[in-house]
């Protein structure tokens, strides 16, 4: 009866010994642990829950749309035509108000980073060109040849030769 007693007191005083330096471990670099923690979270959640791109296009489309309309100070009435390159990469032809209160055409992209490193750990052989690919490389020709102003793109975080 003595020696179970004495093993359960060593066993509950080391978890408790444990449990204090990890405790003022935590507690001594916060900043460290806490980021430590996410990225473990945020990877886990990655590679057993992946988000698919179809499941997220919705958001995308509406980023998009918000930083169109903030970037180039547009009121934007109607997308005409839309659409996805390598599933990161958005053209949009849409029909907005400019200052003067005129109805005017143009063509915008936004890049999105918001695939995780993760994405592709499961796919080795995906396909980027689907016909909504298609769509958004032919806005993006049009966009080369009629809408491109150097003025504007100059201001932006990517050039595009």
């Amino acid at each position: 009866m003595k020696t179970i007693k004495c093993i359960f007191r060593t066993l509950f005083y080391s978890i408790l010994l444990l449990f204090i330096i990890c405790s003022l471990l935590i507690i001594s670099n916060p900043k460290r642990f806490g980021i430590t923690y996410y990225a473990i979270k945020q990877s886990a959640t990655n590679i057993f829950f992946p988000t698919t791109f179809e499941e997220f296009r919705p958001k995308l489309v509406l980023y998009s749309y918000t930083k169109l309309s903030r970037w180039n100070d547009h009121n934007i009435i109607e997308i005409i035509e839309d659409g996805f390159m390598f599933e990161s990469w958005y053209w949009c032809k849409y029909r907005y108000i400019d200052g003067k209160g005129e109805t005017k055409v143009n063509i915008d992209h936004v890049i999105h980073n918001w695939k995780p490193w993760e994405y592709y750990y499961f796919e080795e052989n995906k396909n980027f060109l689907t016909p909504e690919h298609i769509r958004a490389d032919n806005l993006r020709k049009e966009w080369v040849t009629k809408y491109r102003d150097p003025e504007i793109e100059k201001y932006r975080r990517y050039q595009i030769d």
